[in-house]
């Protein structure tokens, strides 16, 4: 059934619409849409692009760089995994190991990085002179796994953060690095933030080194 139009428009001249105005009633709306429909094409056309032209669009595309690029003194997968793997076992054996082999040391105020970095680094602990010779590159106290087991946790979080100081102060020297390993099986689980800041120092730190160095070693 024909219900009629529900406003009439009345007739109208489609040319003389003005289609930059703000409709004032129902009417004026409806007499914008017909012109419109009426003044627009009834057809967009689609230009498809040619192939050539495709073509040197991609070449003209610069590289894409959301890969890094892996830097050749990077280690290869497989050694990084084995590595970990070892890091893992050293570990869980550290955890397992009796605190009966810890030694009675007496050590300095968790506030004194000096006094840290001499006794570890420069000067032998008194006690733990027997250690040396299985430590040949240590002129201070060596990580041996008797006196590592000494250190409390609280010893254990601010000495690493002391290492990584004098790491990016001094360079990562043999003994450092070996007593930041040291520490590193020992750390309890969740990190503290104040440590993993300084663990990202860390790997930071390594990878500028390692960038430094020539690729022929």
């Amino acid at each position: 059934m024909d219900r009629g139009q529900f406003i009439d428009i009345g007739a109208f001249d489609v040319d003389a619409v003005d289609m930059d105005c703000a409709p004032q009633s129902a009417e004026q709306y409806l007499q914008q849409v017909i012109a419109d429909r009426v003044r627009g094409p009834s057809c967009v056309s689609i230009i498809q692009p040619s192939v050539s032209d495709l073509e040197e669009t991609e070449k003209e595309a610069p590289p894409s760089t959301s890969t890094a690029e892996r830097d050749p003194r990077a280690p290869s997968r497989e050694w990084c995994t084995a590595k970990v793997a070892e890091f893992s076992v050293m570990r869980s054996r550290m955890e397992k190991a009796p605190r009966k082999k810890a030694m009675r040391l007496q050590w300095p105020n968790l506030t004194n990085s000096e006094q840290w970095e001499e006794l570890l680094l420069r000067r032998c602990h008194p006690k733990c002179v027997q250690f040396l010779p299985s430590f040949p590159n240590h002129q201070g106290t060596p990580p041996a796994v008797p006196i590592v087991l000494s250190l409390t946790s609280a010893m254990v979080e601010n000495v690493i953060q002391y290492a990584v100081e004098w790491a990016e102060c001094d360079g990562l020297s043999r003994p450092l690095r070996e007593w930041i390993f040291a520490l590193l099986l020992l750390i309890h689980k969740p990190v503290m933030p104040d440590v993993c800041a300084a663990m990202r120092s860390l790997a930071n730190l390594c990878r500028r080194t390692r960038s430094s160095m020539d690729l022929e070693r």
